[in-house]
């Protein structure tokens, strides 16, 4: 199992919660789609 990592460590806080937590879903979602197809 992976930790998924935090999109931008550095990045200032988003104005819309929404979209920090699309991106943290959709990286693991990519990423078992690439791990899925090998």
């Amino acid at each position: 199992m992976f930790r998924p990592r935090r999109p931008y460590p550095s990045h200032p806080v988003p104005g819309t919660p929404g979209e920090t937590v699309e991106v943290t879903l959709e990286l693991p979602r990519r990423a078992f789609e690439i791990w899925d197809e090998a």
